[in-house]
C-alpha cells in the first residue's frame, strides 16, 4: 500500500452514507497526512439517501476530529438532491451537483 500512495497525488476515501457504518480509516489517515505529506478526500457518497442533519453531523465530526481532510459529499441524483436542499453545505462544501 504505501508504494501506492507514494504514487498518489490525492488519497480518496469512500463514506457511504445509506450504510451507518464507518467506513473512514484513521490509521491511513495519519499516515498520509503525517508522514506522507499528502491531502486525504473524503467522499460522503451516497449523501441524496440520509436526512441532512446526519450528513451535517458527520461532515462537522470529520472536520473537528481531522481538519486536513478534505470533505466532498456526492450523489448520483444531483439534481434532486440540490433542488430539495439536502446538500447541507448548499453547495458551498463541495456537494457535486
Amino acid at each position: 500500500m504505501v508504494c501506492i500512495v507514494q504514487r498518489a497525488e490525492h488519497i480518496l476515501q469512500m463514506f457511504v452514507m445509506s450504510v451507518q457504518v464507518i467506513h473512514f480509516c484513521p490509521a491511513l489517515y495519519s499516515f498520509v497526512v503525517n508522514e506522507m505529506k499528502k491531502s486525504v478526500i473524503l467522499v460522503l457518497n451516497k449523501a441524496d439517501v440520509a436526512p441532512v442533519e446526519l450528513v451535517t453531523a458527520w461532515k462537522l465530526y470529520f472536520q473537528e476530529k481531522y481538519p486536513l481532510l478534505r470533505i466532498v459529499c456526492f450523489t448520483s441524483r444531483p439534481h434532486d438532491a440540490c433542488a430539495a436542499g439536502s446538500d447541507p453545505g448548499g453547495g458551498r462544501y463541495g456537494c457535486l451537483c
